[in-house]
């Protein structure tokens, strides 16, 4: 676990235009870094991923820095990058950007 409280500046992109895609969420933290994570709602997670050899069916796996909510709007995000930098996983959950 990382240190607790560290956002300083939380970055959405517009979820009501993602119908299709990700939104990406920039996080900035109180020593000046800068993080990025997406969210995908489970109708948008549907338009992405790689496709299992053979098949249409898409997979998603090992990215600590996507979130699936079911429901994609700003206040979630929030909400949930705010429980996250509460308990100290904020860092983890994100990937540096410099």
């Amino acid at each position: 676990m990382s240190e607790k409280n560290i956002i300083s500046y939380i970055e959405i992109d517009d979820p009501t235009n993602q119908t299709n895609h990700a939104v990406e969420v920039y996080v900035t933290l109180t020593d000046g870094s800068k993080r990025w994570c997406f969210f995908h709602s489970p109708e948008t997670i549907k338009n992405c991923g790689d496709f299992l050899k053979n098949t249409n069916i898409r997979i998603h796996y090992g990215a600590k820095h996507m979130f699936v909510v079911s429901e994609l709007s700003q206040s979630v995000i929030r909400q949930t990058l705010n429980q996250l930098d509460q308990a100290g996983e904020i860092v983890e959950c994100t990937i540096d950007i410099k």
